[in-house]
């Protein structure tokens, strides 16, 4: 929830108009959406963060518009989340990817966080700090095996 009220406050600064605690403001367009891609996370303790992407979604039948933000907590945990354009309900919820996880692609978001979204959270997911399937990812390598054990859910929330 800190790290979505710090974009929240970092499009507010970017931009300069101000940010309401309730509701992103209507005005967010593609330009201040990507402008989250300049903003420096890095200073999120525990979990320093780099967005990758971010992009304004149009809103398609259902689907409100939002914000798609992409990036990694360092140093492996990828992270895929919406934000909404209004309607904000001052909540986040994280979605786990399943099985032994190892995405967290637009369509695996979108298939976890569009009814949510709908109902105005902010939703995230993320890879558990690996990428791909069946186990061998963690084949001699502690920081993947921590990541997917614990840390990688924890830091995607912070």
């Amino acid at each position: 929830m800190k790290a979505i009220l710090l974009m929240i406050i970092g499009l507010s600064a970017i931009t300069g108009s101000a940010a309401r605690a309730s509701v992103l403001p209507d005005a967010l367009g593609a330009a201040q959406c990507k402008a989250l891609e300049s903003v420096d996370f890095s200073g999120i303790q525990e979990a320093p963060t780099q967005v990758t992407q971010a992009n304004l979604v149009e809103p398609s039948g259902e689907e409100p518009a939002h914000c798609q933000v992409e990036g990694y907590v360092t140093p492996n945990v990828g992270f895929n989340l919406l934000l909404p354009l209004s309607n904000w309900n001052g909540k986040f919820l994280e979605r786990g990817c399943g099985g032994d996880c190892g995405s967290s692609s637009t369509s695996d978001v979108l298939s976890q966080c569009s009814d949510p979204l709908r109902h105005g959270y902010a939703c995230i997911i993320s890879d558990m700090g690996h990428k791909g399937w069946g186990g061998l990812w963690a084949y001699n390598n502690l920081q993947a095996q921590v990541d997917f054990g614990y840390r990688g859910a924890h830091v995607t929330a912070l």
